[in-house]
């Protein structure tokens, strides 16, 4: 459980605006550049994409990660120092959003995951084909995800994540942002604040932004109370 609070907030960096028009329908569509962050062994990362605004390269000092598409799946692929590291092996489903992985290291299989989404593309399971036991289960209200109940069969334990979000501030650090529409549909709003509750306790996480004139974050503050606080910038293209 350790690192569990970091893993989330990477994963909003990674992965998830204000004006006087109607901010809640603005189209947030630009792909993001390159970012920097205060906090990690390496401070800036870096994007690139194809013409159809996908993402085929995503490095870090000496790691890459790199994406290679087909007619029914993607390549990811992670590289240190050109070197291959591992790499998953996506599937796709008609509509584009990928209906899981499989995951290889050294010629081996070390993993399957498999994806369910709603109507509206939104996930709604994440669930290891091989350990039925360790899965997630995302819960949506009005276009964002609220709920993730999770359980770990590493940790042998159930947790769960709640998430607030501004009502005022349309998601420019969307999957559509970064190129990975495959990932399916992203929450709708920027997230405020999340809660992570666990069998040892709880933790919360509190973000603000600052934006530019046409709405897209430029930067984002992660605020961890009694432990640190992270600052990361964006570029768009």
């Amino acid at each position: 459980m350790k690192n569990r609070h970091w893993l989330f907030v990477i994963c909003l960096i990674w992965g998830v605006s204000s004006c006087d028009k109607d901010k809640t329908s603005l189209k947030l569509d630009k792909r993001i550049k390159y970012y920097t962050t205060s906090k990690g062994s390496c401070l800036l990362v870096e994007f690139t994409y194809d013409t159809e605004g996908r993402l085929t390269s995503r490095k870090s000092c000496d790691v890459e990660f790199t994406y290679q598409y087909f007619s029914d799946s993607i390549r990811f692929e992670r590289l240190v120092n050109g070197v291959e590291d591992y790499h998953y092996i996506f599937a796709l489903n008609p509509d584009g959003t990928t209906s899981g992985y499989v995951r290889y290291q050294n010629g081996q299989i070390t993993s399957k995951w498999a994806f369910e989404y709603d109507a509206n593309k939104f996930r709604t399971l994440r669930i290891n084909i091989d350990d039925t036991a360790n899965y997630t289960v995302y819960t949506m209200s009005n276009s964002n995800v609220v709920e993730e109940k999770f359980f770990s069969t590493d940790d042998n334990e159930e947790s769960t994540r709640l998430t607030d979000y501004f009502t005022d501030k349309p998601n420019s650090l969307s999957y559509v942002n970064y190129g990975t529409t495959f990932f399916g549909a992203s929450s709708k709003n920027l997230k405020r604040k999340e809660v992570l509750i666990t069998p040892q306790g709880s933790e919360e996480f509190g973000y603000s932004y600052e934006h530019d004139t046409y709405g897209y974050v430029t930067k984002l503050t992660t605020i961890v109370p009694g432990i640190d606080t992270v600052v990361t910038r964006y570029t768009y293209q």
